[in-house]
Parts: structure tokens; C-alpha cells; sequence
């Protein structure tokens, strides 16, 4: 039961990432929904929600912050949102949201398919 969770939380982290670059960057939330109209439970549904969405934006943001030369930007960003020059502190916030938006998105497919 726990490699098919495994399973379908790696598939659908890998498929937001490589969607990530061709879609507006809400449309992980439609995979979220899809993750959660496929689920068993409620609770399986927001936790899996969850997951999908925070590690899939951490990833990608830690990837950009590291390797694409946008350090710079997550710098003046930070100094901007949180008023200090940490931008980690930055990445976790906004992939905070993200899993927010995951475990939402993934609740409401899941409500779809309670009949």
C-alpha cells in the first residue's frame, strides 16, 4: 500500500516539474485535484495534496536558487516580502502556499469522487 503512495507522489512531482516549464505555474494544482479524486481517503488526499505541492515547488525553487544565477533575485525578493536577506526562508514560505494549495486543490478532487 505504501509504494503505491510512493508511487504516485514521485509520478506526480516528476509531471509537475516537467509541466512546470510549459504551464502557467497553478496548473500543478490541477494535478493535485486528479491525485485526489484518485485517493481513498480524505485524509490520504490532503496529506498526499500536501506533499505534491511542497516538495515539487522546493525542489524547483532550490533548483533555481543554486544552479540557474538567480540568487540575486531571491535576495531582493526576500528583502522585499520578509524584510530579511534569507532567501531559504523565502523558498519555505512559498512552497509553504504551495503545499496549501496542493492539499485544497487534492480535498476538492477528493470530494468530487464521494458520492
Amino acid at each position: 500500500m505504501y509504494t503505491k503512495s510512493l508511487i504516485r507522489i514521485i509520478s506526480a512531482i516528476i509531471l509537475i516539474i516537467i509541466t512546470g516549464y510549459l504551464f502557467p505555474w497553478w496548473s500543478f494544482s490541477i494535478i493535485t485535484l486528479i491525485v485526489g479524486y484518485s485517493s481513498y481517503s480524505a485524509k490520504e488526499s490532503a496529506i498526499h495534496g500536501f506533499i505534491i505541492g511542497f516538495i515539487s515547488w522546493f525542489i524547483v525553487l532550490v533548483y533555481l536558487f543554486t544552479n540557474a544565477g538567480d540568487d540575486q533575485i531571491f535576495s531582493k525578493m526576500s528583502m522585499l516580502i520578509i524584510n530579511k536577506n534569507n532567501p531559504m526562508k523565502l523558498i519555505i514560505y512559498s512552497s509553504l502556499i504551495s503545499g496549501t494549495i496542493g492539499l485544497l486543490s487534492s480535498w476538492v478532487g477528493w470530494q468530487f469522487n464521494k458520492r
